[in-house]
């Protein structure tokens, strides 16, 4: 007869019974014959974290660049910054234009989509 479990203390969880590790041995069992796939993973868990969400990158870099130009905008004159906005202005103006006008050309209810052509199915 095996020893009887060590006493659990306040904050430490209770030992299982003969009985408890009986049924859960049944389900490991069950588990291996039934899915052993799935088995094998829980075996092995993974540490890895999920990837994070393409949005939450983009709004981790656009709150690092607005930190970043708040910060060096004690540092820089303003004859810079007006001349960086002119730069910039040349630079945004005419690519929003250009992105209105691709989707002005294909018309709001066609979806194109990698080969170009619309939606099949509208």
């Amino acid at each position: 007869m095996p020893p009887p479990p060590p006493a659990s203390g306040p904050d430490e969880p209770r030992a299982l019974s003969p009985r408890e590790r009986e049924i859960l041995a049944g389900i490991e069992h069950d588990l291996d014959t039934s899915a052993p796939g799935l088995a094998r993973e829980m075996a092995h868990p993974t540490t890895v974290a999920p990837p994070v969400p393409a949005g939450a990158v983009e709004a981790g870099f656009l709150a690092l660049s607005l930190f970043v130009v708040l910060a060096a905008a004690g540092l820089v004159p303003g004859v810079v910054w007006a001349l960086l906005a002119v730069i910039g202005s040349m630079i945004v103006v005419p690519w929003a234009m250009l992105r209105a006008f691709e989707k002005f050309e294909r018309g709001p209810d066609t979806e194109s989509d990698d080969t170009g052509r619309g939606d099949p199915d509208r």
